[in-house]
């Protein structure tokens, strides 16, 4: 099957990881992108970046990959 990736900020939060386990339950790869660890099991069809969101160049390539982008804004 075919994943549609999606990019979630915060990933490693509570929010974060709760949007992801949805989503990756409905089908999607979620590449999830936070500064905090990933201290959860379950990491199927996830990829863990651990990086900070104001560093633009290094996530902007990410981008032209992914079918939806969440963005948890403060």
């Amino acid at each position: 099957m075919d994943r549609k990736k999606v990019f979630v900020t915060g990933g490693a939060g509570f929010l974060g990881i709760n949007l992801i386990r949805y989503l990756r339950d409905r089908g999607y790869h979620c590449i999830s992108y936070d500064f905090a660890d990933w201290t959860y099991s379950d990491v199927e069809h996830v990829t863990i970046v651990k990086d900070d969101i104001r560093n633009v160049p290094a996530w902007i390539p990410t981008l032209c990959a992914i079918a939806f982008l969440f963005l948890r804004v403060l």
